[in-house]
């Protein structure tokens, strides 16, 4: 056998079973989160990470089973072009919503301890309602050319032409540049903030101005921070490396630069394996905000104890 055939294989059988683990983990992790934060909607954060959560579980529910589907029979949005262009466009967008979301949560984060108050506007429901419906408008008016360029050619749903590599440059700034960037600005400033506030003053239990005008923030919004900063670095562990494979693949592609097949097969392995990263991330939120906070896996044992005594009871 092949060594081309041997990573068709796995490629196949490492696609099956993340997608399995990816649809179990992640429909459980992400309703989880939409009971535990729906019961406190009013904090700006966990509205942000609320949020976060449903478009997550929408990418999930959508695509990861039109992935899992394909790895038993053939895809079917290779023959279909309207199929095709919805899973595009639904898991850019709804990708996007919820890696701004975070994006939102660390800038959230940030302005609730800093020193201008006049950023703490920010806090307030009302204007972080907003923001998040901004959001979520803006992002399916932007990713609208995905639906209308991408096509089926040559049996494969996929961009093609000069759109490939435009696409491919454009998820690169949205995507690995952006985003993350945002996050390690507030995220790490938040920290730092956090980290000379309690230097200074002692923690309350809940948010209060101390007498020299500065912000105390509780156990609760700590947790919430630790959980953005975790949820972050995670973020830009499985996100960094998909978009610069296909922009490699995009441009060979165009240039018509001949491969072998065994060059061919380890591109699509490669694109494959960033794939499932990507897809892997919309999973992981429930399980990072377990080991990031003490505050919420006591919020999940709760949870539980009183859904196994209500199914005994």
């Amino acid at each position: 056998m092949s060594t081309s055939s041997v990573l068709s294989i796995i490629q196949k059988e490492f696609s099956r079973y993340s997608a399995l683990l990816t649809i179990g983990g992640g429909v459980f992790g992400n309703i989880c989160i939409l009971i535990l934060f729906s019961r406190r909607w009013k904090n700006s954060c966990a509205l942000c990470l609320l949020c976060a959560a449903v478009f997550n579980g929408l990418n999930i529910i959508v695509n990861s089973w039109s992935r899992l589907y394909a790895t038993f029979a053939p895809d079917i949005t290779n023959f279909n072009v309207d199929l095709c262009r919805l899973r595009f466009y639904s898991g850019h967008v709804w990708s996007q919503i919820g890696r701004y979301m975070v994006c939102l949560a660390c800038i959230d984060r940030y302005f609730l301890i800093t020193n201008n108050i006049r950023f703490r506007i920010i806090n307030r429901p009302v204007v972080i309602q907003s923001i998040v419906g901004g959001i979520v408008v803006f992002w399916h008016i932007v990713g609208i050319h995905v639906a209308i360029l991408t096509k089926i050619e040559n049996g494969l749903c996929s961009q093609f032409g000069i759109y490939n590599i435009i696409y491919f440059i454009y998820t690169i700034i949205v995507v690995s540049f952006i985003p993350p960037l945002l996050m390690v600005i507030f995220g790490v400033r938040g920290y730092l903030s956090m980290k000379r506030m309690h230097a200074r003053v002692q923690p309350l239990d809940n948010v209060v101005a101390s007498n020299n005008g500065d912000t105390v923030a509780n156990r609760r919004d700590r947790d919430l921070l630790r959980m953005v900063l975790v949820e972050s670095a995670v973020y830009v562990a499985t996100n960094a490396f998909f978009p610069f494979i296909n922009l490699e693949i995009g441009i060979t592609n165009y240039m018509g630069l001949q491969k072998s097949p065994l060059y061919r097969q380890i591109e699509v392995f490669l694109s494959n394996l960033g794939s499932v990263l990507v897809y892997f991330n919309n999973a992981v939120p429930f399980y990072t905000y377990l080991a990031a906070s003490k505050t919420f896996r006591k919020d999940v044992k709760e949870l539980f104890t009183k859904f196994w005594h209500r199914l005994i009871g």
